[in-house]
Parts: C-alpha cells; structure tokens; sequence
C-alpha cells in the first residue's frame, strides 16, 4: 500500500517551515502526491504568475513519487466550468510542472459531467501519457458506461474512505459509503485497470482521536486491500500546514476479492476468520469489531 498525501497548501511551506529542502524532505516520505491547482476564480501554482510556481516546480522535479496536479471539472454553471480546450491548457501547464498525473476533481454526475465529457477528459490526460485521479463519489458514474480505456496507474478516489471532518469534529463514515462503494469497485476491476485510493481527513479534535481513528481505518485499509492510503487536515492543509504522520503496514492481502455480509459481518471470501463488523449511528458508522 502506498502512503498518500492530499496538499492544497503552497507546496514551499509545508510543517510550518518555508524552506524548499525541508519540502522536497518531507514529500518524499509519500509515494503519491496531490497539490492544489486552479479554478476559475484563481490561478493556482501551474501558472507562471503565480508567487509559488518556480518553487513549486523546482520541489515536484525533484521528487520521485507520483505527483499529481489538480484540475476542478465541475460543469455547472457556478463551478469552474472549463471547456475542453482550457482543461487541455491546465493539462499541458502541470506537465511541464513534471506532474506523474492528473488530480480530476468534481468529476462525478452531480458536478454536472456526464460519460462524453469524462471520456474526453481522460483521453486529453492519457495523450500527454499522465495517469489520472478520479474524485467521484458514486463508482457508477464512471465505470457503468466508461466510453474509453483506463490505466494500471490510474487511481479512482475513496474521499472520507471511513472518516471525514464534519466541521470541528471527526466522524466515522457511515456502513454503506465504506462497502457498498468497495463491493461496486471490486466488480468494477473484474473490467477496467485501476488501483484505489482512500483519503480520510480529521476535524479539530485530531489531537485527541488520532489514535484509535487512524489504527481503524488501517485496518480497514488492509482488509479491503486500498492500494493508496492517505489522510489530511481538513481544508487539506490550506491553513494548517503541519502534517499529520503515520506508519503503513502491508498485509499484502490480495487486490482483488469478493465481500459478503453474514450475520452482520463483512468477509472476504479468500481469507478465513477475518471480518469488519460497523454499523450506523445517530451521528455517522461506529467501528463494532475488527478482526484482521
């Protein structure tokens, strides 16, 4: 499993330091990277009139992870609603950046995009041969009726994979967003070439539940066999730059798997005496029992 990291603060000010060495340092403890990029509002570090853009590309060049640069599809009217020629334009200025990948943002039905657009844009992405991050919340949107071809090295997003940031607090994600999502990209993989990433993202109270919060979803992690596992202030270190450390431990568990629910247990069908028991509270999943 790789260590994940979502970054939407200046690249050049990261743990509170502004220091170019201490960035690229601390960014190559992460084998994939997403940092922030424009909307249409903004321009963000691709642009060359950007404050950070030269020291922004001089740390991406010198990392040897998966580097990601962030593009915002949201088609609605009041999102950024770029046109194809625009999002070929942020494409080609994040590739020169050295980017590994696109970040696709807000690619989902409900940002308005629909299967002739997501095609369009992934082709765009794929023809400068950069892989892709798909944000989307529902795994049909993309792969139900997926008009072209995915990658080995392209990434669908498991956002608040089973904790979120609601305001102050911290929540566990609720029974259905965990597995229902995992069983659908499961059936999915039988098809299409991609690995899953899940970002979770604490609240305020960090501090206090960091522990028990970060030991169950690793757990979780594992057993539903993430290929990419990651987790985050909650503005995704716009403000709070100080990052939020953790140890991944691979159980190599196999990448593919059939789950079923008995007795209300989560199983997997290739490995014995292991389950996830969660169920939904007033307020968000609570974790009953995990056994990995």
């Amino acid at each position: 499993m790789k260590k994940a990291l979502i970054y939407y603060g200046y690249p050049s000010c990261i743990n509170e330091y502004y220091d170019i060495n201490k960035a690229i340092n601390s960014f190559k403890n992460y084998d994939l990277i997403v940092f922030p990029g424009s909307k249409r509002s903004f321009k963000s570090i691709e642009f060359e009139s950007h404050e950070d853009h030269e020291k922004s590309k001089t740390i991406i060049k010198n990392l040897k992870n998966e580097s990601f640069g962030y593009i915002a599809c949201g088609n609605r009217d009041f999102d950024s609603h770029w046109t194809l020629k625009e999002i070929n334009k942020l494409i080609n200025l994040w590739k020169e950046m050295g980017v590994y990948g696109i970040f696709l943002d807000e690619f989902g039905n409900d940002y308005g995009n629909d299967d002739d657009r997501r095609k369009q844009i992934i082709d765009l992405v794929h023809e400068n041969k950069l892989s892709v991050i798909m944000n989307v919340w529902n795994p049909d949107d993309v792969f139900k009726n997926l008009k072209t071809s995915t990658w080995k090295s392209d990434y669908y997003l498991l956002e608040s994979f089973s904790f979120y940031a609601n305001g102050e607090v911290t929540l566990y994600q609720t029974e259905e967003m965990i597995f229902e999502r995992i069983i659908k990209l499961q059936e999915y993989k039988k098809k299409y070439d991609f690995q899953i990433l899940g970002i979770d993202t604490f609240g305020f109270d960090f501090e206090i539940i960091k522990e028990e919060f970060l030991n169950t979803s690793l757990k979780l992690a594992n057993f539903l066999s993430l290929d990419a596992y990651g987790v985050s202030k909650k503005d995704y270190h716009i403000l709070d730059t100080k990052l939020i450390d953790f140890n991944l431990k691979n159980m190599n568990f196999n990448k593919t798997f059939k789950l079923k629910k008995s007795f209300g247990k989560y199983k997997r069908t290739d490995l014995k005496g292991k389950y996830i028991k969660w169920k939904n509270g007033k307020f968000g999943g609570i974790p009953i029992e995990i056994k990995i």
